[in-house]
């Protein structure tokens, strides 16, 4: 089938891209009230077909993808990345659209969009890391356990999102923080499972800005694996398993303390 043979030479890393292209045009199809207009895209070098939006505010020529980058067409069925040197001033850049995952590219330009204006980090218990003492976030990079985390270099212990509020885990003595993550792992995920909270890769694109807005040096995807984490390289000093506790209660993670650890201490 041609639609086969058109898959098969997109890159990989677009595909991913065009999954969350499908979601947001059905959504805005049946959103009556949009304020934006979906325009039909092409992108010739990729033989790609993708959308983007008109936002009001841009100036004309420009558009939005799906995951908020800003794009232009600057010559037929050539679409690139924009940038903001200036704040309200966008310039072309040299990089196609499809040919790089744009979280990866700290220098485009992004604006947020409308779909996410109800996500996970709206809401009050989310935001209540924005005061904690931690400078750090990530997205912990676990393929059943796809959540975000925030840490400080000099502490051992992180604190990891299930859904509705913050959890702290902590290290036992000897473990690093990386290998206590990696412990409760399963945990995590049974709890995100049960509480039906998914986070997806549009989250950590709209996460990837706000961090940085709040305060925190931004990581994106972060392993547990000892030689690829960024996590603090620091041994926890009790005893016993690593243990995971919340505000208002711990879970039981492994045997530890059930302490309730509030994200503000």
């Amino acid at each position: 089938m041609k639609t086969e043979a058109l898959m098969f030479r997109m890159p990989v890393f677009a595909r991913p891209f065009i999954a969350v292209l499908v979601i947001w045009v059905c959504l805005l199809a049946g959103n009556a009230n949009a304020e934006t207009t979906v325009i039909a895209a092409y992108q010739e070098m990729f033989r790609m077909n993708f959308a983007v939006m008109h936002k009001p505010g841009l100036p004309a020529g420009w558009f939005v993808t799906a995951d908020g980058y800003v794009v232009a067409q600057v010559r037929n069925n050539h679409w690139v990345y924009g940038t903001s040197p200036h704040p309200e001033i966008l310039v072309p850049t040299e990089i196609a659209v499809g040919s790089v995952v744009p979280m990866d590219v700290s220098k485009l330009a992004r604006v947020p969009t409308s779909l996410w204006r109800d996500a996970a980090f709206n809401t009050e218990e989310f935001r209540a890391i924005i005061n904690s003492r931690f400078d750090n976030m990530g997205v912990l990079n676990e393929p059943m356990a796809y959540t975000p985390i925030v840490w400080r270099d000099d502490k051992p212990e992180v604190q990891v999102w299930l859904g509705e509020r913050w959890f702290t885990i902590v290290p036992t003595s000897g473990q690093t923080t990386s290998q206590a993550v990696a412990s409760q792992r399963f945990f995590i995920s049974r709890i995100l499972n049960e509480r039906n909270a998914s986070w997806t890769m549009s989250d950590t694109q709209e996460l990837a800005d706000l961090a940085r807005t709040w305060g925190f040096l931004w990581h994106g995807h972060v392993s547990t694996r000892p030689r690829l984490s960024t996590l603090p390289r620091l041994h926890g000093a009790g005893g016993g398993d690593s243990a995971i506790g919340g505000i208002g209660g711990g879970l039981g993670g492994g045997g530890g303390s059930d302490g309730g650890w509030d994200v503000g201490n």
